[in-house]
């Protein structure tokens, strides 16, 4: 792999002591930084070195008319930027915005200031712009034309053009592209032309004796015919992970990114760059970018750096998934998942709304970090177990089936004793003991059976336990995945009914409770993705029978204090089922019932618009 500096030397040379009259190119994968170089790297070292360097992209570009008009407007723009740079006029509103033909085009703003100031029409006619192209010097300059495979004109009357520019006109030309893509050759290696060619030859020989069959596209030979006349050497890039991560996080400019990477992160980041973004930095931007976006949001709480880096890491993570799969809903009620994020950095959910909803709520935050904060804890306590059944159970991958059936069998027993393995790894004792059960053919009803018996102990000493059954790793038998979910169900009720927090006893007169309970908590609510779903519905609807029309009222109140305000869609599927049960047990009731006030049948017939109204707001 050539270094940066020495790419940089290589294309100095070539502007100033390479006599071939041919261009030169750049190519490697999308993402792989490319234009992160060009812009970032080349462009001031070439500028310090006295040379001009003119950017053009080629995406969308339909015509080589459109191409020499997009070159004419960056030569003629560049020297319009320095003129400004000397009046101290920023066209611009930073230095991140990347100049080129394409947006200067684009730009109202551009073409005013252009006319106004420098009495420059860009609103020419293909003919006068064809007698102001042909005044451009590009003598001494480097033509840089990225995005070769993204243009719409047919690649050989690019090839033809650049010729006439280098052999002609004596430019010098740096093309910038995807080869792989741009010969469709779907291949996770580079393009070897050499290997093209060598397979040409072959085929040319073999031609005679076999007619009917073509090793190599009629396209693509013609295509490297055309680069060999005008391409001198091409060179393989791909940039230096440490360089690009770095160079990445100093253009963030911000002090928590610049902390944390700095904390013992750099090889933690470059090992996620290699092995889960596939070397593309553009994934990578984009979820540092969310990153950032939420750093700047939020105060900095350096006690609790490790949660700040779980933000950046999950970002990645997830816009990796987002990117890659069609799997990135989120599937249960947990403030954190490690499903979409790591096992040692789960996705907060606030971060899950921002990413794919642009919404934040910055209420969610302190919650997400206290819940990492659990997780961590807990994830610690794992570790350091020190039973031999337990580690024989969470190694079960290691051992005979025997060992394994044995260990659960001892687990079981131990349990008896509710202090023998403390409440935070019965999310990973849960999730071991189903899986592991699974694979030996092992019942484990008893270990399951002592496990709920040891939460009615633990409810009077704690007050929530849902961080401890966060999900560590995917399950993707659907039939064991109903089984640890069953489980955690019901250590969950055990706990919950051993401590009698659902107070609710379903009376009309507990409507005012969940009214007032509604307006307190509505953030709470909203946060977690679910309302209607905590109650029991059939006993909501029977209770919304016999209540008057005043409760009935209310509660039409409490629904619409949760959910008017926010789409519907971003609350779990649970709570939207449990929505259209209600209103369809209601309805029910209403066909069914025999005698009924009319003003209470007007307000639970309300209640059922309300419940729609609800539903619609996608």
């Amino acid at each position: 792999m050539i270094s940066e500096n020495s790419l940089n030397g290589y294309v100095k040379h070539y502007i100033e002591k390479d006599y071939t009259k041919t261009a030169i190119m750049i190519t490697g994968e999308w993402g792989c930084g490319k234009s992160y170089y060009i812009e970032k790297v080349l462009t001031p070292f070439l500028t310090e070195q006295g040379h001009e360097v003119l950017v053009v992209s080629l995406y969308g570009i339909e015509d080589l008319f459109a191409l020499s008009r997009s070159i004419y407007m960056e030569a003629r723009f560049s020297k319009l930027k320095a003129t400004f740079e000397k009046r101290k006029i920023h066209l611009f509103k930073n230095s991140a915005e990347k100049v080129n033909a394409g947006k200067i085009v684009a730009s109202n703003v551009a073409k005013n200031v252009a006319k106004n100031v420098f009495n420059f029409d860009i609103d020419v006619s293909d003919k006068a712009l064809k007698g102001l192209y042909s005044s451009v010097n590009l003598s001494g300059k480097l033509l840089v034309l990225e995005d070769l495979e993204r243009s719409n004109i047919d690649i050989l009357k690019v090839l033809g053009f650049v010729n006439n520019l280098v052999e002609q006109d004596q430019v010098k030309v740096l093309l910038v592209a995807n080869e792989s893509e741009l010969l469709n050759i779907k291949t996770p290696s580079p393009v070897d032309i050499d290997a093209i060619v060598e397979a040409m030859f072959q085929e040319q020989k073999e031609k005679k004796e076999q007619q009917s069959e073509k090793m190599i596209d009629e396209s693509v030979v013609k295509y490297i015919e055309a680069k060999e006349k005008t391409i001198g050497d091409t060179v393989q890039f791909q940039l230096s992970q440490e360089v690009a991560i770095s160079s990445i996080v100093e253009l963030f400019n911000n002090s928590i990114l610049t902390e944390i990477f700095n904390d013992g992160l750099q090889d933690y980041i470059k090992s996620i760059v290699q092995s889960i973004c596939k070397r593309n930095l553009r994934i990578f931007i984009f979820g540092t970018q969310k990153a950032v976006d939420v750093f700047e949001r939020i105060p900095y709480d350096k006690g609790q750096k490790d949660f700040y880096k779980c933000i950046w890491i999950s970002a990645i993570y997830f816009s990796v998934r987002i990117r890659t799969t069609s799997d990135s809903k989120w599937s249960d009620e947990n403030i954190l998942s490690t499903k979409l994020g790591c096992n040692d950095y789960p996705l907060p959910r606030f971060l899950y709304d921002y990413i794919l909803n642009q919404t934040f709520e910055p209420e969610s935050v302190k919650e997400a970090m206290d819940t990492y904060r659990n997780y961590r804890l807990y994830e610690n306590a794992h570790n350091n177990i020190s039973d031999k059944d337990y580690n024989t159970l969470c190694e079960y991958y290691l051992h005979e089936d025997v060992e394994v059936r044995t260990a659960l069998d001892n687990i079981a027993k131990k349990l008896q004793n509710v202090e023998v393995f403390p409440i935070t790894i019965y999310g990973k004792l849960a999730y071991y003991a189903i899986v592991a059960g699974n694979i030996v053919k092992h019942d484990i009803s008893d270990l399951e059976k002592a496990m709920k018996a040891n939460m009615e102990s633990f409810a009077k000493d704690i007050e929530n336990i849902d961080d401890v059954f966060l999900r560590h790793y995917e399950i993707h038998d659907t039939d064991v995945l109903k089984q640890y979910l069953s489980l955690v169900d019901g250590l969950k009720e055990s706990f919950y009914g051993a401590k009698k927090v659902d107070s609710f006893s379903y009376k009309p007169e507990d409507i005012d409770f969940m009214h007032d309970d509604a307006y307190k908590n509505k953030n709470k609510y909203v946060t977690n993705h679910r309302f209607i779903s905590n109650y029991k519905i059939e006993k909501i609807a029977g209770m919304l029978l016999s209540s008057s029309a005043e409760q009935i009222h209310n509660f039409r109140g409490a629904l619409l204090c949760i959910y008017r305000d926010v789409w519907i869609s971003s609350f779990d599927e649970v709570d939207i089922s449990a929505l259209k049960l209600l209103k369809k047990l209601v309805k029910d009731g209403l066909c069914n019932a025999e005698r009924i006030d009319n003003i209470k049948k007007k307000q639970l017939g309300w209640l059922c618009e309300d419940i729609d109204e609800i539903l619609s707001e996608k």
